[in-house]
């Protein structure tokens, strides 16, 4: 079971390396991608820091003793992911409270009913 769990950490950032790793191609595509999400960096450099990053991140991920410096080296990825897509974009980023607050009351009355339901449901079977 140890090892499932270790699997599936890693495998997300596996599944994301694998596609801009499976041929020259792929990779072509990633390369062009990155100078088009991040026209300020050099993309011949980037794109390599990335599948490097990506690489230690699933090693990280994999090891048990290292499992804590790869869950933040994933944070870190995705974190850098998300700003450049929304520097691409130039999306600035809003939040509407009020559908937030509607989206959390709805979420938590469905969380009450399922908990009603199943302790209605554990109460029946005793």
């Amino acid at each position: 079971m140890p090892y499932f769990v270790l699997g599936c950490r890693a495998l997300v950032v596996l599944i994301s390396l694998s596609g801009k790793m499976r041929s020259r191609d792929s990779y072509r595509d990633f390369e062009s991608a990155t100078r088009r999400l991040a026209p300020f960096l050099p993309a011949s450099v980037l794109a390599p820091l990335v599948v490097l990053a990506e690489t230690a991140t699933v090693v990280l991920l994999v090891v048990p003793m290292t499992s804590v410096a790869g869950l933040a080296s994933a944070f870190l990825i995705f974190t850098a992911f998300t700003v450049g897509l929304v520097m691409a974009l130039g999306c600035e980023p809003s939040i509407d409270i009020n559908a937030l607050r509607y989206a959390i009351s709805r979420s938590d009355m469905r969380f009450v009913r399922q908990w009603r339901i199943g302790t209605g449901a554990l109460h029946a079977a005793q």
